[in-house]
């Protein structure tokens, strides 16, 4: 499953080519998306796992999970997987954008209680500029019994997101922690500093 730095990594290539340019066709699970036609992408912008393009309030929401990738095309060229495996389709004049068998898709009103919803349950993502470490601590003492194994709370996107197992054991060898560790063994100090080498290393 990608992690939150591939997840932003994707996001910054599908801005240079669809942030500011005009939708010719959109659709959502097979279903037109007539009310983006003609209006412009106004940004691309990833939160832990989750990418988002927005047009308008309009947010169309992927999470890719196991098996879900996104494909660029030219107009007429013939696409690597078959239409009925598309998701999310967004074109423009130059290219075609489809998000093949994602994990989750929705379309949603960046104003909509979903959209606040989401980012509230959400943890700070470890990638954004002004992410604290000590906000993952106080959210894991909020959230998290003292019973539960480490490498379960950094896995918890409600503490903080965008760290995946691949992360999760590479941050457990480099501090010496055992995955099992409960939280309750932890200080404040060496779990902020489990976070600390998060944002650092997907950075």
């Amino acid at each position: 499953m990608p992690e939150g730095d591939t997840i932003h990594a994707l996001a910054a290539r599908l801005r240079e080519q669809l942030e500011g340019r005009t939708v010719a066709h959109a659709r959502f699970e097979g279903e037109p998306l007539d009310s983006l036609v003609g209006r412009r992408v106004d940004d691309v912008f990833a939160v832990g796992k989750h990418l988002f393009v927005g047009v308008g309030p309009t947010l169309l929401r992927s999470h890719l999970g196991m098996h879900g990738s996104w494909h660029a095309y030219a107009p007429r060229e013939r696409w690597l997987r078959p239409e009925w495996q598309a998701t999310l389709v967004i074109a423009t004049d130059e290219r075609v954008f489809c998000c093949f068998r994602t994990r989750e898709a929705e379309v949603m009103d960046r104003r909509g209680v979903r959209f606040r919803r989401l980012m509230a349950w959400l943890g700070p993502d470890v990638l954004a500029p002004d992410f604290e470490p000590s906000a993952a601590v106080a959210r894991a003492r909020e959230r998290l019994a003292p019973g539960d194994p480490v490498a379960d709370v950094l896995l918890d996107q409600r503490v903080a997101c965008g760290i995946g197992n691949v992360w999760k054991s590479e941050l457990l060898f480099l501090a010496g922690r055992h995955p099992r560790t409960p939280l309750g063994a932890l200080a404040d100090d060496d779990l902020a500093e489990l976070y600390a080498r998060a944002a650092a290393g997907l950075a």
